[in-house]
């Protein structure tokens, strides 16, 4: 009889356990993407320019392993990843927006703003990687 309860209940436990979520930090989903490398300037004007220099490192690695991506399509795929690209490219814009709304007009807001595109477009990197190869 206690087998019978047991293997009855188990499994309601087991799933009402899988259900409990743990809550995340954005950093820690994030943080493989971060750059850490303009967080020793000295002045904010080293971080901006320092940022702005890591910024278009990361765009240029994206716009490479993109046409990688777009040269190695058919020819009647080409026009749609083109277009996911530059929705992606209003997304990752917006969200940034959004995401640095409480350092908006702030004297640190520009290095803050960047740091979140560099984290994006190093996500996106990842995720170009990836279908390239998947291919």
């Amino acid at each position: 009889m206690r087998y019978i309860l047991l293997f009855t209940f188990m499994p309601s436990l087991l799933f009402a356990a899988s259900h409990i979520e743990k809550q995340i930090d954005y950093s820690e989903v994030h943080s493989i993407y971060q750059s850490r490398n303009c967080f020793d300037k000295a002045t904010e004007q080293e971080m901006n320019f320092c940022g702005n220099k890591s910024l278009e490192a990361s765009k240029s690695k994206m716009n490479s392993i993109f046409n990688l991506v777009i040269s190695s399509a058919e020819v009647k795929s080409k026009s749609k990843i083109q277009k996911a690209q530059d929705d992606w490219v209003l997304y990752m814009k917006s969200n940034c927006v959004m995401e640095t709304l409480d350092s908006e007009g702030g004297s640190a807001y520009d290095s803050i703003i960047n740091f979140c595109y560099e984290t994006k477009v190093n996500e996106r990197v990842s995720y170009l990687q990836w279908i390239l190869s998947n291919k």
